[in-house]
């Protein structure tokens, strides 16, 4: 992931700011991502900044132990028992 997360991350801010309505959430899944480096797992907390300033949230699915335990240094919130069904069921009952 490392070698893109600038992309990545700038591309879903991009994307966030042209909806009329703001996304309430912005699922990543992570399940190809065997490793996060330093940069990555910083760059991924500065895009759940600004989502939340905006009014979403950053929800991080299916990660591996390494990767979960990294963005959990940058204070993330994984739950490695969260798919991306999970996630989108849960909006889905948070908006009912």
């Amino acid at each position: 992931m490392y070698f893109n997360v600038d992309h990545v991350c700038m591309k879903i801010l991009d994307r966030m700011r042209k909806e009329a309505v703001p996304p309430g959430l912005v699922v990543l899944d992570l399940s190809a991502a065997p490793y996060v480096d330093l940069h990555s797992a910083h760059a991924l907390a500065g895009l759940a900044d600004e989502l939340h300033k905006a009014g979403s949230s950053l929800q991080v699915v299916e990660a591996r132990s390494g990767v979960r335990d990294r963005l959990r240094q940058e204070r993330l919130r994984v739950n490695r028992f969260t798919s991306v069904a999970d996630a989108v069921d849960g909006l889905h009952h948070a908006q009912a």
